[in-house]
């Protein structure tokens, strides 16, 4: 009786950990804002466009991702876009099936005078039967899910 209590108390953490929802389930290679270009020169307006690169990372198909991001200056503050726009997001409809890396690019996805770092702050993955795993990025998942994306302390969150 002894060994089977210990067994279970062994494989129930074992478990737990395997649906944890900490596990990002998506890592994006390329999260990157750039000047708008037209025809090979760059847009005016301070235009920037937002380029990501993303695998799917879970044994399911996803739907959507959505993430929801800053644009953050060089001294780490949250600036607004010339239309006082604060958040910003980027939404990618799937179907993405696992284990594929996706490209996507929005084309102008704020206005702003100096180039800015697109600062990620939650995501929301939909997969094709409904469900979804909200992910809010913190200082200990950051590296996991975008790599690419430095650290950054927000001064005015």
């Amino acid at each position: 009786m002894k060994k089977l209590l210990f067994l279970f108390l062994l494989i129930v953490p074992i478990y737990l950990y395997a649906q944890n929802d900490t596990i990002p389930g998506i890592e994006f290679s390329k999260f990157k804002l750039s000047w708008f270009n037209v025809m090979g020169m760059r847009g005016g307006s301070g235009s920037q466009t937002l380029n990501l690169n993303f695998k799917n990372l879970s044994d399911k198909a996803l739907k959507y991702v959505y993430v929801e991001y800053w644009g953050v200056d060089p001294v780490g503050e949250i600036q607004t876009d010339d239309f006082r726009r604060r958040d910003f997001s980027v939404k990618c409809t799937g179907p993405f099936i696992p284990n594929k890396v996706y490209k996507q690019e929005v084309q102008i996805a704020l206005f702003y005078a100096i180039k800015l770092t697109a600062y990620p702050h939650s995501i929301t993955l939909t997969y094709m039967d409904n469900s979804e795993k909200e992910i809010e990025i913190i200082k200990d998942n950051l590296n996991s899910i975008f790599p690419s994306v430095p650290y950054i302390e927000i001064g005015n969150k």
